[in-house]
Order: structure tokens, then C-alpha cells, then sequence
């Protein structure tokens, strides 16, 4: 069991090799404890300082082909398999630091944020070799993921939880205009996460939506702007592109799973609003 105790005995050995806060010290003792870890490797494992709003540790478990990511104090966590931890009782979770009404992260909705704000849309049909190919692997799970703001990846990932209202308030700003919406899901979602990582109270966002689970009206109200008066514009636009206007008329719409189609969009959005491609580091 990880306490208080363990805790502050881990930070006195360790602080004046490893550094960092005391806080730093709960993910290495849960590698070694809920992993088995032994010290000098887990150390590997844990970012210690200078990460205010990075991830905390990760580990991979090649016996079970999980990955977890520990973001300890945004009390957020990350499961490679659906509902990983719905086998751990209450007072499992609260050896580990876990609040009981905490949600975790879904590994595969996790790859498919990255994917997407990657700009990778394509790469969402074949998402199965993200996992089995090691070079496409080290790419989604890049070192510099460890960098990334954990709010901004929440802010990002939770948009997944208002898709169908979103394309269902665009379809009806003209039913027949916007008919193909529904069909272009991850590029709605790829839109939005720029609009959002592009927002210019972008840290009024992170502050109020990206440090839970939760999803607040106001978040969705932010969400629901950008969806009908930037990305439908997007879209609309996109669909009378000379690259894809022929294929729109005739409804062959697999363009939408593109990234080319992505990166166009971009292109207009930057004319527009001056957006960046941005990604989660």
C-alpha cells in the first residue's frame, strides 16, 4: 500500500539524485508496487519536476500489452483495455490514490485523439497497427507525449463525448447542404481540436474544462460555436474544393477520411483565422 509514510521515505532517499516534489514520488512507488518495478528502472518511468501539466510516469506491460500513464494529481488515468479498472473495489482504488468516481481514460480513444490531432485521419482504419507495428507504436507514443499538457489532451479527447449533437447541429443549419456530416466524424473531431488548441482563450479553457472528466455546459457551448461557425464553414468549403468536388456530387465521400482533406481544411482555416496545425507535442 502506498501512503503517506512511503511516500516521504521514497522523496528523502531519492531527492537529492532524482529531484523534483514530493508528489513526483506516488508514480515511481506505483511502478514498483502495482508493476514490480525495481527501483533503478522505474525511476526511467516517472517524470520527476519540471512537468506541471505533463504525464507523470508511464509503463508498459508487454506480458499484457497495456500501457497506463499515471497524471496523479488531475486524478486522471489511463487504461489500455476498456474498463480496466472496473475490477478494483473502492478501497483498491484508494490504496492507489484513485478516487472511486474518478473515470479512466480509454487507451484506444486515447490513440485515436492523438491520431486525429496528429492530422494521421487516415491512419484511424488500420488503428489496430498502431499496436502491432513497433515504428508506427513509437511514433503515436513519441518521448515528447511525456511533454504534452494534460489538459489540452482532455480538452481534445473529451470532444469525442459530443460528436452526434455536434454533426446533428450542423446538419441542421441545411439538411440536404450537410447531409454528409455523420460521415465525417473524425474529421469533425480533428477540426474541433484545432479549434480548440487554437482558441484564443485557450488557457481560460484548460483551467475550466481540462482538469476532469466532466462536461460541463459550458464546454459543450464552446464546443457547439466552433462546430456551426468555424468547422462547418470548414467543410462546406471543403466540399467544393476542385480536388473533391466531382466526388462529393457523385457521393463517393472517402476523402473525408483523409488527411489530405484534413490538411486542406487547415489551409482555409489559417486564411481565415490565421489557425495552426497543432499537436499534443
Amino acid at each position: 500500500m502506498i501512503n503517506d509514510r512511503c511516500i516521504d521515505q521514497a522523496f528523502s532517499d531519492l531527492r537529492s539524485v532524482c529531484g523534483g516534489v514530493r508528489e513526483d514520488y506516488f508514480g515511481l512507488l506505483y511502478l514498483e508496487q502495482e508493476h514490480n518495478l525495481p527501483r533503478e528502472r522505474a525511476i526511467n518511468h516517472v517524470a520527476f519536476g519540471g512537468h506541471d501539466y505533463g504525464v507523470d510516469g508511464f509503463y508498459f506491460d508487454e506480458r499484457r500489452k497495456n500501457l497506463y500513464l499515471l497524471r496523479s494529481d488531475l486524478q486522471i488515468y489511463y487504461e489500455r483495455q476498456e474498463n480496466a479498472f472496473d475490477q478494483l473495489s473502492a478501497e483498491d482504488l484508494a490504496d492507489y490514490g484513485i478516487r472511486e468516481e474518478s473515470k479512466a481514460i480509454q487507451m484506444l480513444k486515447l490513440t485515436q485523439t492523438f491520431l486525429l490531432t496528429d492530422g494521421n485521419i487516415s491512419r484511424l482504419s488500420e488503428i489496430r497497427r498502431v499496436f502491432e507495428d513497433d515504428r508506427v507504436y513509437d511514433q503515436v507514443f513519441r518521448g515528447s507525449r511525456l511533454r504534452a499538457d494534460s489538459r489540452e489532451i482532455l480538452l481534445c479527447y473529451k470532444v469525442q463525448f459530443r460528436l452526434r449533437k455536434l454533426a446533428s447541429e450542423i446538419e441542421q443549419k441545411d439538411q440536404n447542404k450537410y447531409a454528409f456530416i455523420h460521415r465525417s466524424r473524425y474529421l469533425l473531431w480533428a477540426l474541433i481540436c484545432q479549434g480548440l488548441l487554437n482558441h484564443p482563450s485557450l488557457e481560460d479553457l484548460l483551467d475550466q474544462f481540462g482538469t476532469s472528466m466532466a462536461i460541463p455546459v459550458d464546454y459543450t457551448e464552446v464546443l457547439s460555436y466552433l462546430a456551426t461557425a468555424r468547422v462547418r464553414l470548414l467543410l462546406s468549403a471543403l466540399m467544393e474544393h476542385p480536388d473533391y468536388r466531382d466526388k462529393a456530387a457523385e457521393g463517393n465521400l472517402s476523402f473525408l477520411r483523409t488527411d489530405h482533406a484534413f490538411d486542406n481544411c487547415m489551409d482555409i482555416a489559417h486564411k481565415k483565422w490565421r489557425w495552426v496545425h497543432k499537436k499534443l507535442a
